[in-house]
């Protein structure tokens, strides 16, 4: 199954308060100083993104999972307490009832050692454990001082400095399975921090908060205010996480945001109401509702228009045709002059390769949309090309391979 968090971080905390009234009621006095603050620093690290980002590594079937943000927060806590081994945090976390109520998990349902190996390879987009070959030079065996009272020569090649630096002169060829810790990394704690204040990347465009007043029409009776207002209430639920918000002022988009705040019926007159709401857009823009759709059927170049949306867009890209893996063999997409190859691939007939450009992400599903594998591995350079507001070219090759179809999902959106 897919992980749903229902009540996001706010749930995290309410479980967290919970039981440690349970467990710990005089932890104001028993707990030392160093651990309040590794509690204050986990209260307020807010991890419930990663519940959205990582859906597409799980099936559609099969047992409920845990929650990737209590998976990731459980590991930064074992970070944080010194405890490096999967196998020594699995026990600890059955005995130590602190560090399972910080993570997320309620005392005596903690995980195994086996789920944090799977969380892992659920970050990991490769089959390989590695970015680099296995197979290394032999040590050399540690020299002796030249001369008495020398230091004998570090038996380490590299400092982490010039590890740093060696990496950037000669990075590793291939970076895809880094892809899903990067995007973790870049949403929850580069952006934030830069959100916050705490560290400065230049202007961007970040979050955005939609007011808006509302009115509810006199009613013939309370009993019918009271029914109307509670039927508000529980369609307003922020326990519903991110919902599609649609406004009369502006047609034809949508946001997706969810409610910043509970709601007050502050005004009550002759059996009619006014209250304000304040919608929290994680993703400042809006989207078209009804969107545009490309379709390509032969190789060549073509020229697709945009007419909705004001800035560019992350597209949807869905690739039909048969490939087979081997030396030479591709099909090719390149929008605007930026090319996203698929090679070394896998395709079969009624098989549709999707490459989702917004959460550089791709995958091979079937013909009832349940998804076969990850496609990352195929695609040759972690390269996402972007839609133009207005037009736009679109070229298609194929060495090797049969091309079928290429359906362009735009994404249209404006700020």
């Amino acid at each position: 199954m897919k992980p749903v968090n229902i009540g996001g971080h706010a749930a995290y905390q309410n479980r967290v308060l919970a039981q440690l009234r349970k467990y710990y009621p005089d932890a104001v006095h028993s707990l030392p100083a160093p651990t309040w603050e590794i509690m204050e620093k986990f209260w307020n690290l807010d991890l419930s993104e990663i519940d959205i980002i990582m859906q597409d590594r799980y099936s559609d079937f099969g047992p409920e999972p845990r929650l990737p943000s209590d998976m990731l927060r459980s590991i930064l806590l074992s970070v944080e307490f010194k405890v490096t081994s999967y196998t020594k945090w699995a026990a600890d976390l059955k005995e130590n009832h602190l560090h399972a109520i910080l993570s997320g998990f309620t005392i005596g349902d903690t995980p195994g050692t086996g789920t944090f190996y799977d969380f892992q390879s659920r970050l990991w987009l490769s089959d390989d454990d590695n970015l680099s070959p296995k197979v290394h030079p032999p040590k050399e065996k540690p020299q002796k001082p030249k001369k008495k009272g020398e230091k004998a020569p570090p038996v380490e090649k590299y400092t982490v400095k010039e590890l740093f630096e060696k990496f950037e002169r000669e990075p590793p060829q291939d970076m895809k399975p880094c892809l899903r810790l990067f995007q973790i990394f870049k949403e929850l704690f580069l952006l934030k921090s830069d959100r916050d204040g705490l560290i400065d990347l230049g202007a961007s465009l970040s979050e955005r908060v939609i007011e808006i007043s509302c009115f509810i029409p006199p009613k013939r009776t309370m009993a019918g205010l009271l029914e109307c207002k509670d039927e508000i209430v529980s369609w307003l639920s922020p326990d519903k996480g991110v919902c599609e918000l649609k406004l009369d002022t502006e047609p034809g988009r949508v946001y997706y945001a969810r409610l910043q705040e509970g709601v007050t019926f502050e005004r009550v007159v002759r059996l009619a109401a006014t209250f304000d709401l304040a919608f929290f857009c994680p993703d400042p823009f809006g989207y078209a509702a009804e969107d545009e759709v490309f379709t390509i059927t032969e190789a060549g170049s073509h020229t697709v228009r945009r007419r909705l949306g004001n800035l560019y867009s992350n597209p949807v890209y869905r690739l039909k045709g048969v490939l087979a893996s081997g030396a030479g063999r591709y099909i090719s997409i390149s929008t605007n002059g930026a090319e996203l190859k698929i090679a070394n691939a896998t395709l079969s007939e009624g098989e549709t390769l999707v490459i989702d450009t917004a959460k550089m992400t791709a995958w091979v599903e079937d013909s009832e949309g349940n998804i076969l594998r990850n496609a990352l591995p195929y695609i040759g350079e972690l390269n996402f090309p972007t839609l133009e507001a207005g037009l736009n070219t679109v070229e298609v090759a194929a060495d090797g391979a049969a091309f079928t179809e290429l359906e362009i999902q735009a994404k249209s959106r404006w700020r």
